[in-house]
């Protein structure tokens, strides 16, 4: 298993807040949250699949076990319909962001292991290259 283990991410994928508060978003931040929802969301139905997510994660260099992939969705899937509409994953992000007890620094690192595929310290071109086409950047 690539080092930015599952479980990491299991642990930062949490239930959104149901105190009520709402987070207004930047326009640049709702695109970016966007961007990122349409790279797991692959067939561009508005929903994230289970295979989409196995797939997009995979794609991503973190293995995950099918047990740590339905608890993803199970969190994330308010509704219960089994699939991650583009409403379920803005209000998990609202809820990450908000309250994921993870400082800048913790999250750069977690990104900085996923693009640095061969554990070197260093991030190469082609790793780079590499995770932006997962995200079709």
């Amino acid at each position: 298993m690539h080092r930015a283990s599952a479980d990491g991410f299991v642990k930062a994928v949490k239930q959104p807040k149901t105190d009520g508060i709402e987070r207004s978003f930047s326009h640049v931040e709702l695109f970016e949250v966007g961007k990122t929802f349409d790279a797991f969301d692959r067939s561009g139905d508005g929903r994230i699949s289970y295979e989409e997510l196995r797939s997009t994660m995979s794609s991503l260099g973190v293995t995950m076990s099918e047990n740590a992939l339905q608890k993803v969705v199970a969190q994330l899937d308010t509704d219960g319909n089994g699939e991650i509409s583009k409403e379920e994953f803005l209000e998990w992000y609202e809820s990450a962001i908000d309250d994921d007890g993870h400082s800048m620094h913790e999250r750069a690192e977690f990104l900085f292991k996923l693009f640095d595929r061969d554990d070197s310290g260093e991030i190469t071109i082609g790793e780079f290259k590499a995770a932006l086409d997962v995200f079709n950047i």
